[in-house]
């Protein structure tokens, strides 16, 4: 029995095998996430939109790069597309990537929300915002003006109360997509051990489910919990911000219902394309258009926008005219 296969079933690869059919979509994916870099370093280069926020982002735009260089060359290689190594970093690269665009929108959520709770007699709405973001409230941001950062005209009162349960909710989330992170990289580093031991594959199905379940929900929290605060406090909340934090956290769910739905698949050779061994062709296709598409659109658009002055960030990354005051 080859060391690639198995007499017992464990969990199809996500994304299968790279077969040379793969090799034009890689080359695809790694041009259009290349075409992204220069808004990664536009953002860090201009003073007005320089941020560390969405650094996650910003890594895992680089990072998609290499993992699909790495699947053109083991589309042509079929030493590499069987290696421990080649297929453990890109189970590991699959499950984890979109986890940390999940951690930067809640970040952004956090500081945008938390903003809004300020009232007009503050100093957030004298040019000087307090701006929230992590466990921090950075001074010296700029004051959102101008479509779609016009604050409305109706005089708003301090709500402490609320701006501590959103800060509560949006920390604990935060420390809940570590967790997710942590059980997706344990997923995939012992994918390959799954081919040899039961166990191990049952650690890899479990640990991956857990993972992608645990962020979706975490996901659509931060959906709902934007969409809640749009509509019970319209005239505190930017409309045009909500809805693209909530745009891209949709876009991301699309990428775990797609895994929720083939993590179930099993087989038992890393190189069967039988049903379900998501080997094929039109398995294939769906993955490149549920998964990856919609990682790269919710990247694209996070990079695409000034997030320091939409979700009013402050001067993240700016460090000798920031000024940190403790929560």
């Amino acid at each position: 029995m080859s060391a690639n296969s198995s007499h017992f079933e464990f969990p199809a690869p996500i994304g299968g095998v790279p077969f040379p059919l793969d090799f034009g979509p890689a080359v695809f994916f790694a041009v259009i996430y290349a075409i992204c870099v220069p808004l990664v370093l536009f953002r860090l280069a201009l003073p007005s939109s320089r941020t560390f926020v969405i650094l996650g982002t910003m890594i895992f735009t680089v990072e998609r790069i290499v993992d699909f260089a790495l699947r053109a060359e083991e589309a042509h290689s079929p030493s590499k597309r069987v290696s421990k190594y080649f297929v453990s970093y890109l189970q590991t690269a699959y499950a984890a990537g979109f986890i940390g665009i999940g951690q930067d929108l809640v970040v952004l959520a956090r500081a945008f929300l938390v903003n809004s709770t300020h009232g007009d007699d503050s100093a957030h709405s004298a040019g000087s915002s307090r701006v929230d973001v992590g466990s921090r409230d950075l001074e010296d941001a700029q004051p959102l003006t101008g479509w779609p950062y016009v604050r409305f005209p109706r005089a708003r009162a301090d709500e402490p109360r609320r701006r501590f349960w959103t800060r509560r909710a949006c920390g604990a989330m935060s420390l809940l997509y570590w967790a997710a992170v942590i059980l997706a990289t344990v997923s995939g580093a012992t994918y390959f051990a799954g081919i040899a031991s039961a166990s191990q594959a049952q650690l890899t199905q479990q640990t991956r489910y857990a993972a992608t379940v645990l962020t979706l929900v975490l996901l659509q929290a931060t959906n709902w919990l934007v969409l809640w605060s749009l509509m019970t406090c319209p005239y505190r909340i930017a409309r045009v911000p909500a809805l693209v934090l909530c745009l891209v956290a949709n876009l991301l769910t699309v990428t775990s219902v797609y895994r929720l739905a083939a993590m179930h698949h099993q087989t038992t050779a890393l190189l069967s394309t039988a049903p379900g061994s998501l080997n094929s062709a039109p398995a294939k296709a769906v993955f490149y258009a549920l998964h990856i598409a919609p990682e790269w659109l919710a990247g694209a658009v996070l990079l695409g926008v000034n997030v320091r002055k939409m979700f009013d960030t402050g001067l993240m990354g700016d460090w000798r005219s920031r000024e940190v005051s403790k929560n």
